[in-house]
């Protein structure tokens, strides 16, 4: 293998029996989960494969099933599913490597997966499918030629000639023992008893098709405008128990028109879909813990509902002394009383969240009147700037008026050296930092251009005033770094405090901005109605894209405890579940999950308008996601930078994307949630600005070691002291621009609102939001629209009542999801 690597068993195997691939070149990560890891091998011919690996898993056990399903699908020639080339054991990890306790892999076709599919053409591909014949000599019957795996559950497929009797033995007992509840298995009582779930089948007839069995949003991609789909849990069953996961795979209406063209819809089919969703939210309870409980208990009940007859013999006796079947659980009176006291329980958590709610706006109302009193001071400040500037360009129009009248009168052979000094020396090339060239003119007319910027050269007044603003100016700015930096600033140097001392000067030389980040009150030096926003290009650090690489594995999540606005990682099963991972991985897996339970969600809860029911999913969902991001934030800081590489686009503050979000939630954040943006913004820029200014430092520092590297006297040992000391240094930055990063995130929860945070999240999927660039674009386009309201060009903002036009939004979305958010905003 190319690359110095010693190959592994993959590569072994394709470059002997895929010669026509050629060698391997190359590997790359492409994601995983906690059973298995994918990789893309690249060879010579520029022909790729993917790959799947299983460290310490037996081939049979791992990928037989994966490989005979993927097979058993691309025999009935209609879905497109990746061809599979071979599956066998593994000494060890790809690339070689110290880990020899064997595994598995499975060579497939790689497809470009990231387009997308038509959702009709998607139902009739599967349609079909359904309709084909399995091609088996047990076909007749229902199970598979194998055992195989649903996520990193066992899931046995042995032959059976009774559906009814498969499903009930081999999926639901077989979930619920693995699952050990005696909760579930009671409430599960009635359906497992002979005769119960065939009065589900009543009038219809089951025949065997080949299912995919895992088919979710995740397993579902386009390839050349195609429907494809992958990694499946293949047996031959009835074709309604497909779509056990729909609930997390946004099947719409275009769908499932598609599918029932060619599969009509048959009688019973909702009951049947709950008796098909439970066994997959029975396998979520068994991978990924009690999130999933209540769902199961839910469709348990309601499917025994079907067979009162049939409950134990407790819940009769209870159901008949209360003159209504229901068990014990279901009693009214205990019920009505468990409502009670859940109202009880809300109305005070109301009412702790409207005080709370008054105290902010309280704070927030008094640093509205602070930030008043900076944009007033600022606008003194930004007038007496211009005037400055004004004396300035006219003493600088002499000059260049000067170096011109000279240039027309010297010899035409020292004209052209004279004009290249001229272009230099001129006021455009400061502006620009390069020479600008710079036309000769005839001797009278650069004299007439002499005369008349004599005639408008300021006086010594005007000049002597321009020496005391700026002196003054530059003595207000070294006070105010001082004050911010604290006892720390005064032991500095005295060379690094001079050069501290604007955090959004210094800021401006590092990123090669125009003007340094400001906050509502805009930038200090730049008029708004010249300048638009005042804000100039939002503040990067040298370190943001080794830290969006996660190369930050240093960094202490403690610091965030000392936030006001984080809370204390304090969840007993989110503590243990984080404890359990074993790589970053794991974090990218739940989100993705997540992501596809949002879109979901959002989509039925903009189908029912938002009703409380849907929204109160929808705030269950944002919660448990919130809840999450501030664990690993605080615990496993290095997993968030994994995962805001391979979750959000490069270069991602150039993204439309987010100002396109920030212009359609905007109009739903009143006066004080703005005001608490602003000032949010411009404490975030001061303190990446003045990171910004150290890493300048130490950066420069290790280019001149790199240039000159030390001689001589200097020995080895000085030499790894001066890169410890650099490495220090810049790691320290690392921590601070995250810091401040996760305190501007956790400072727009009280700006924002459930609905506002869900349907941010559901506009950006694929992607994370990025917080930072939503809240720049948010803060820029309110000053542009201050700046225009100010000069009559701009119409108001419409109120929270008037959704915000929007292209890219739907209808629903804006008159229920915003509208909602907006309401809730409102004191």
């Amino acid at each position: 293998m190319a690359g110095g690597k010693e190959a592994d068993g993959a590569v072994a195997w394709i470059e002997e029996q895929l010669p026509e691939f050629g060698r391997v070149t190359g590997t790359q990560f492409a994601g995983g989960s906690s059973w298995s890891s994918a990789y893309i091998y690249t060879t010579d011919s520029g022909r790729q494969l993917f790959v799947k690996t299983a460290l310490g898993r037996d081939p049979e056990a791992m990928f037989k099933g994966e490989a005979e399903g993927l097979r058993a699908m691309h025999a009935t020639n209609t879905i497109r599913v990746p061809a599979v080339y071979h599956y066998g054991p593994l000494p060890g990890p790809p690339g070689g490597g110290a880990l020899r306790s064997g595994g598995s892999f499975i060579v497939m076709e790689c497809l470009d997966m990231r387009g997308r599919c038509d959702q009709a053409e998607l139902g009739r591909q599967m349609a079909r499918m359904h309709l084909a014949a399995p091609q088996h000599d047990l076909a007749g019957q229902f199970g598979f030629v194998c055992n195989n795996t649903i996520g990193g559950t066992p899931q046995p497929n042995p032959w059976t000639d009774d559906w009814v009797a498969f499903f009930r033995e081999h999926r639901l007992r077989h979930q619920l023992k693995l699952a050990a509840n005696s909760r579930l298995n009671q409430l599960a009582e009635p359906l497992l008893r002979p005769g119960a779930l065939e009065s589900l089948f009543d009038g219809i007839q089951v025949k065997p098709s080949v299912l995919h069995g895992d088919l979710w949003s995740g397993n579902i991609a386009g390839v050349d405008g195609q429907p494809c789909i992958f990694d499946p849990a293949t047996y031959y069953g009835h074709h309604e128990a497909e779509w056990g996961m729909s609930w997390c795979a946004g099947f719409g209406a275009a769908f499932w028109s598609g599918y029932h063209s060619l599969i009509p819809r048959e009688p019973g089919f909702d009951e049947r879909a709950d008796l098909y969703t439970l066994y997959h939210k029975l396998n979520h309870y068994n991978l990924f813990g009690s999130g999933y409980l209540g769902d199961c208990e839910r469709l348990l009940t309601r499917l025994a509902r079907h067979w009162p007859q049939q409950w134990p013999l407790q819940w009769q006796q209870a159901g008949a002394a209360a003159a209504a079947p229901h068990p014990p659980h279901m009693d009214p009176q205990l019920m009505a009383a468990k409502l009670a006291a859940a109202r009880e329980k809300n109305r005070l958590a109301q009412q702790r969240f409207r005080e709370r709610r008054r105290q902010r706006q309280k704070q927030a109302g008094e640093q509205c009147e602070v930030l008043q009193q900076e944009i007033e001071q600022l606008e003194v400040e930004i007038e007496a700037l211009r005037a400055q500037n004004h004396v300035y360009q006219r003493v600088l129009a002499v000059r260049d008026a000067m170096l011109q009248t000279f240039t027309s009168l010297q010899p035409p052979e020292a004209q052209a050296a004279a004009l290249q000094h001229a272009g230099a020396m001129s006021a455009a090339a400061q502006l620009q930092d390069q020479a600008v060239p710079v036309p000769l003119l005839p001797a009278p007319e650069a004299a007439g251009g002499l005369v008349r910027a004599l005639s408008e050269l300021p006086s010594e007044g005007e000049l002597d005033a321009a020496a005391v603003q700026s002196e003054a100016a530059a003595e207000a700015q070294a006070a105010e770094a001082a004050a911010g930096a604290g006892p720390q600033a005064a032991e500095a140097d005295a060379a690094q405090e001079a050069q501290a001392g604007t955090a959004e000067a210094a800021a401006t030389a590092v990123a090669g901005s125009s003007a340094a980040a400001g906050g509502a009150e805009g930038s200090v030096g730049m008029d708004a109605s010249e300048a638009g926003t005042g804000l100039g290009p939002a503040p990067q650090s040298l370190l943001g894209e080794a830290h969006r690489r996660g190369t930050a594995s240093s960094l202490d999540g403690s610091a965030l405890q000392e936030v006001e606005e984080v809370p204390p990682p304090s969840n007993k099963a989110l503590l243990a579940r984080i404890e359990s991972w074993t790589g970053p991985e794991h974090l990218l897996e739940f989100v993705r999950q997540w992501q596809a339970e949002l879109r979901v969600a959002y989509q039925a809860a903009d189908a029912a308008g938002f009703d409380a029911d849907t929204a109160g999913e929808l705030e269950s969902l944002v919660q448990r996601m919130t809840e999450m991001w501030w664990h690993v934030g605080q615990l496993r800081p290095a997993y968030l930078s994994y995962l805001a590489h391979v979750a959000l686009p490069e270069n991602s503050g150039q993204l439309s994307l987010w100002r396109e979000i920030a212009s359609e939630v905007l109009p739903y954040i009143n006066d004080v949630g703005l005001a608490l943006v602003h000032r949010s913004w411009h404490n975030y820029s001061k303190r990446l600005a003045k990171v910004a200014v150290g890493v300048s430092k130490w950066v420069h520092k290790l280019q001149t070691y790199t240039v000159q590297p030390p001689e001589g006297l200097i020995t080895n040992a000085q030499r790894a002291l001066e890169l410890a000391e650099i490495s220090s240094h810049i790691a320290a930055a690392v921590q601070e621009e995250y810091v401040a990063s996760m305190e501007l995130v956790a400072r727009q929860f009280p700006v924002s609102n459930i609905l506002l945070q869900a349907y941010t999240n559901y506009r950006c999927a694929p992607y994370l939001p990025d917080i930072v660039a939503i809240v720049y674009n948010i803060v820029c386009i309110d000053s542009e629209q201050r700046a225009a309201e100010a000069r009559g060009v701009y119409r108001p903002r419409l109120p929270p009542s008037r959704p915000a036009p929007s292209s890219r939004v739907p209808e629903e979305a804006k008159a229920h999801g915003l509208e909602a958010a907006a309401a809730m905003l409102q004191p």
